[in-house]
């Protein structure tokens, strides 16, 4: 798609792009009039359509031996050809036309005593509706996936990719600013610029009062917009300004998280005020923020009121102030530089695109005869800040130094009471790890301190500003969670793994009921998510009910290492994938559980080689 007939599609009106695509009323019913056909005996001629036609269903009357013939005459061309002939009338036909061809006006003639009772086109669509929902996923730093919702008529789909060109962009001129320079930190004096520069009417308290309070003891060069009494409202002014159309950029922050967070400014033009716009702040207390304002056409003598009404103790710091002429944003021009056919399906991956650049995904459906949608509102990606998702990795076992993987959880320690439930997302946030509730992935994991009351994956420690966490679950007897971790074995040499240890603990509850928490393995020459894997799992351990039973309450966990060593050695050959998993479920009925595992150590070797004795006989 050229860049003209994109934009072409973009300007297109949206009240206009509905699907239009059955009958025109151009159809020939007995008694019900000829709407434009031509009668004769025994020839029927169509008008002309104003779209090409799909199909057409024909009706005749009549007896005894006859034939029919129908005739079709291609767009802007007066020839008619035969297109069907039916020996033996029946008493109904259809047709359907290749969706290349544009017939546009029909013939049809009858023998014997047979004629045409009704004749019905469907015109292809005039329209179609530009794809909706469109949403791009799996978004790597050079691909992506994108799906739509399906569009009525349509026949196929076209993905875009594009980058916008911004063209006319200005950043204008400053005709007027001032920063503040002669401010003065504590100052008691009610002049802290040149009245020349910013403020005519310094000296009014009625728009501004200045004392010590004013300006922050941390901050020159910047004036505290407000009263040092609460009851009253600060004002400040700028000077008379000339006439003309304007920006006003503005670099502001509110003082502190007690104060408000908006500030309207304000135009008065010989003692008439009107409110520009009112700017809310985004940012913390202390965090500055760049406002860029189009101000309506202003006068010769205008002034622009900053203000900050309160109750409250002064709140709003303004920083500086300039009167921008000549600035435009200037108008994105799409630049379509990947157009890809996709057919009849609604999603599809695009690969291979310019690494690490924002670009621009749109969708456009294709019907009968030529006929396109306009494309889709693009869809922002930005593929140098590619967002987390879900991955199927494995960790590669030549990254372990001398053999051994270490994991103990600590790197959850973000997940607190506080910052409330987090993403999880399988082999990102904990790299190479999976999790899973009855077989559906985890996509959210908290904190807890022991004694959960609702199933979900944990981040556990006795207190949320430790440092330390263990990764767990509770669970009832319906539900079973499962993790995991995967190791790929990318050296030449056959890898064993020789002991796998870790901490099994049980979590807040005074329970004696049967609980089970299992580690598992497997040797896959295929990596897979964990609950996929149709092969034989080698139990290694399984903590049971005994280990677990207590009659106290756990106020910290209790603590199992297990190390498997007679379980063991396990082989993973060269090219080959080890998966371990931990599966955790209550056993009893009704009786939840809540336990997890912390500080696993894995360790591998590499296989010996048999050797091989000669013995010579002498």
């Amino acid at each position: 798609m050229t860049v003209k007939k994109l934009l072409a599609l973009v300007a297109f009106s949206a009240t206009t792009m509905c699907a239009i695509a059955s009958m025109e009323r151009a159809d020939f019913v007995t008694g019900e009039g000829t709407n434009g056909w031509t009668l004769s005996a025994n020839e029927y001629v169509s008008p002309t359509y104003s779209s090409a036609v799909d199909s057409i269903s024909l009706k005749y009357s009549g007896s005894g031996e006859g034939s029919a013939t129908v005739y079709a005459a291609a767009h802007q061309n007066s020839a008619t050809s035969q297109v069907a002939t039916l020996t033996a009338v029946s008493s109904a036909a259809t047709f359907d036309f290749s969706e290349t061809t544009d017939f546009r006006s029909f013939k049809i003639k009858t023998s014997g005593d047979w004629s045409l009772a009704s004749f019905v086109a469907n015109v292809a669509a005039a329209f179609l509706a530009a794809p909706s929902n469109v949403v791009a996923t799996a978004i790597t730093t050079d691909s992506l996936e994108v799906s739509w919702d399906a569009v009525e008529s349509a026949k196929g789909y076209a993905v875009s990719i594009w980058t916008n060109k911004i063209v006319g962009a200005s950043n204008g001129t400053e005709v007027w600013a001032d920063d503040f320079s002669k401010a003065v930190a504590g100052s008691t004096s009610a002049k802290a610029v040149d009245s020349s520069t910013f403020n005519v009417s310094y000296s009014d308290t009625t728009y501004w009062e200045c004392n010590e309070y004013v300006y922050p003891s941390t901050t020159s060069g910047a004036i505290r917009i407000g009263a040092s009494d609460r009851s009253k409202a600060g004002i400040l002014m700028s000077p008379h300004l000339p006439g003309g159309d304007w920006h006003l950029q503005m670099r502001a922050w509110r003082h502190s998280k007690d104060d408000g967070t908006d500030m309207p400014i304000y135009r008065n033009s010989s003692g008439v005020t009107s409110l520009v716009q009112v700017v809310s702040f985004a940012k913390g207390p202390g965090e500055p923020e760049d406002f860029l304002i189009e101000l309506p056409s202003l006068v010769e003598g205008d002034h622009l009121m900053f203000c900050s009404f309160t109750n409250k103790s002064p709140r709003v710091i303004l920083d500086r102030v300039a009167l921008v002429s000549g600035y435009s944003e200037g108008v994105s021009t799409p630049d379509v530089f990947r157009e890809i056919s996709v057919g009849a399906a609604t999603s599809c991956t695009v690969e291979n695109l310019p690494q690490s650049v924002p670009v621009f995904v749109g969708v456009t459906a294709a019907g009968s005869h030529g006929v396109s949608s306009a494309v889709s509102e693009g869809v922002a990606v930005d593929l140098a800040h590619p967002p987390p998702r879900a991955l199927l990795n494995a960790l590669p076992l030549s990254e372990l130094a001398d053999g051994v993987y270490l994991q103990d959880f600590d790197s959850l320690a973000e997940v607190t009471s506080t910052s409330g439930e987090k993403d999880w997302l399988n082999g990102t946030t904990l790299s190479y790890w999976q999790a899973y509730k009855n077989d559906n992935a985890a996509t959210t994991f908290k904190y807890n301190g022991g004694g959960a009351n609702s199933g979900g994956l944990y981040a556990l420690a006795t207190n949320q500003s430790y440092s330390v966490r263990a990764l767990g679950a509770y669970s009832t007897q319906n539900d079973e969670f499962l993790f995991g971790i995967a190791f790929t074995n990318d050296t030449d040499a056959a890898i064993i793994l020789t002991n796998v240890s870790y901490s099994a603990q049980q979590w807040g509850f005074k329970n004696t009921a049967s609980q089970t928490l299992q580690v598992s393995a497997a040797v896959t020459d295929v990596l897979c998510w964990l609950p996929e894997y149709a092969g034989e799992w080698k139990e290694i351990s399984s903590a049971q009910s005994s280990i677990f039973a207590t009659d106290e309450p756990h106020d910290t966990p209790e603590v199992l290492v297990v190390i498997p060593s007679e379980a063991l050695p396990i082989s993973i050959n060269p090219g080959q994938v080890l998966m371990l998993k931990w599966t955790m479920k209550s056993l009893t009925s009704g009786t939840p559980s809540m336990l997890a595992i912390d500080d696993l150590t894995v360790m591998f070797a590499e296989k010996p080689l048999a050797t091989l004795i000669f013995l010579t006989s002498r």
